[in-house]
């Protein structure tokens, strides 16, 4: 009897124990998470990159999609203003404000960096800022869209949930 005892409070201690971990694991993981979100909305350089990053990372979060959003990620000379990485492939998102990007030079400049980055393997989206200001949501929509077009990842279906 009294080794079953002993037996009993050994399990009993180690899961305990193993429940600690796993559940310091997730907070540390969690609050990891939430450190490099603030991190990168730190480094947007406009309202219109904080609009469209916000909808994009509202939807990893509770749609649990298979992309990271970054900011101002170097590219040879370049900076992509918003980065999505997945599995099968790299989308640039460049976020157009007017003052800045409706110049003929600028025009230029940015078709040079389109061409850029399409040669390093990125997919190049732009939006200006006012598509951005009336509906940052369908931005966001378009680019989800042609992520499941190209199957960088497929649409997750009831039964994988």
């Amino acid at each position: 009897m009294s080794i079953l005892y002993y037996l009993f409070i050994e399990n009993w201690v180690f899961f305990s124990i193993l429940l600690i971990v796993f559940i310091l694991y997730f907070k540390i993981r969690i609050g990891f998470n939430k450190y490099s979100e603030h991190r990168e909305f730190s480094k947007t350089e406009s309202p219109i990159e904080e609009f469209l990053f916000q909808e994009l990372r509202k939807r990893t979060n509770h749609r649990n999609l298979p992309y990271e959003v970054y900011t101002q990620v170097p590219c040879g000379s370049y900076r992509i203003d918003l980065a999505l990485y997945t599995k099968r492939g790299k989308i640039a998102i460049e976020c157009d404000g007017k003052d800045f990007h409706s110049s003929f030079t600028q025009v230029k400049h940015d078709e040079k960096k389109d061409e850029y980055l399409k040669q390093k393997g990125w997919y190049v989206f732009r939006f200006s800022g006012s598509e951005i200001y009336r509906t940052r949501k369908g931005c966001a929509d378009e680019v989800e869209q042609f992520i499941y077009s190209k199957g960088i990842f497929k649409k997750k279906t009831a039964h994988m949930r």
